[in-house]
């Protein structure tokens, strides 16, 4: 939780001593204001002319083409005695994509033998948060038409602060990061607070790009 103004707000769903908001768009709002905090806070203090928000990194997972180890799948992760062979990597990114927390960039084969692939290897995306996965995904994939590179060569960069001014957070999609907020906590509605700390993670951000 973080403080401004005296007032406290949620930051990643951490809002232990707040207070229920009256409005029925206070989980929206709150999301939001969490994004905006959670940028501000990724490039605060930070100077350097390649300044990034909400990097993430590259994971593979592979399919054999033969036989039934598939450590690609998207849930079971625990149960499926198929999944025996897979690497730790490959069973903390199937983790991850229960959790929300990936992007699937695609697939590729990934050995050949005598001109048949055996094996493919699908490759994602992976972020540190909710938040992250939701505003990559929908703000810079959808709203900016930035791509995620190639299957062999995912693109995980972060959001520069210039991408991040153009992003409307009104028209993304929060209901994953909400869901975390509900089983948590209460949390609190004032939109002149949220108008006020966008302003001020805006001006961070202008001032980092600088």
């Amino acid at each position: 939780m973080m403080l401004c103004g005296g007032e406290p707000f949620c930051l990643d769903g951490d809002c232990e001593n707040t207070q229920k908001g009256k409005n029925n768009d206070f989980k929206q709002a709150v999301s939001e204001l969490a994004a905006v905090a959670a940028a501000g806070k990724a490039i605060a203090g930070i100077n350097s002319v390649d300044i990034k928000a909400f990097t993430g990194q590259a994971k593979f997972c592979k399919k054999q083409a033969v036989g039934f180890s598939d450590c690609c799948k998207d849930s079971g992760w625990g149960q499926d005695l198929g999944l025996a062979k897979c690497s730790s990597d490959e069973k903390a990114l199937g983790k991850a994509k229960e959790k929300k927390l990936t992007v699937s960039v695609g697939e590729f084969c990934s050995q050949k033998v005598l001109g048949i692939c055996i094996e493919k290897k699908r490759s994602y995306c992976q972020f540190d948060s909710k938040l992250a996965q939701i505003i990559q995904q929908q703000g810079r994939a959808w709203q900016l038409g930035v791509g995620f590179g190639g299957a062999e060569h995912p693109n995980c960069r972060g959001i520069t602060p210039e991408e991040l001014q153009r992003l409307n957070f009104d028209q993304m999609d929060f209901s994953s990061f909400e869901e975390d907020l509900l089983k948590n906590q209460n949390v609190p509605d004032n939109d002149l607070l949220l108008q006020r700390v966008r302003e001020q993670m805006k001006e961070k951000m202008e001032a980092a790009a600088k």
